[in-house]
């Protein structure tokens, strides 16, 4: 290639990268958006499962935003937090030897947090 084939060439090169680093900076935004929105509309239900004979925490006990939705165990004070889409739940809970407890209609608003107890029932 001769030296004016080159010079001439450069500038295309050039050209070529800028579009593509605006390319990609313009998907990264983009991705960053989508992900910042999904995350303003979610919120949490946290909250602590207890033993209706003897008012002490439950550990180990699973405790599910629906029938079917996300769901979480509680720690060692029996205590969860369970990060969900804005809405409004049953939040179950349950536990091996324990009859389960269904909190209803418990909402969630985006960026919001919300207390709920649950009682377990031995049997």
């Amino acid at each position: 290639m001769s030296e004016s084939d080159q010079s001439s060439s450069r500038p295309r090169v050039f050209a070529e990268a800028a579009a593509l680093a605006i390319a990609v900076v313009l998907a990264l935004a983009v991705s960053s958006s989508t992900a910042l929105a999904q995350a303003k509309n979610e919120g949490t239900i946290q909250g602590i499962v207890i033993d209706a004979n003897t008012n002490k925490p439950v550990k180990g006990a699973t405790v599910r935003a629906g029938k079917t939705g996300p769901a979480i165990l509680t720690d060692q004070g029996g205590v969860f937090k369970l990060k969900v889409k804005a809405g409004t739940y049953e939040v179950i809970a349950s536990q091996k030897g324990y009859k389960s407890d269904t909190v209803s209609g418990v909402e969630v608003k985006a960026n919001g947090v919300t207390d709920v107890a649950c009682v377990l029932t031995p049997g």
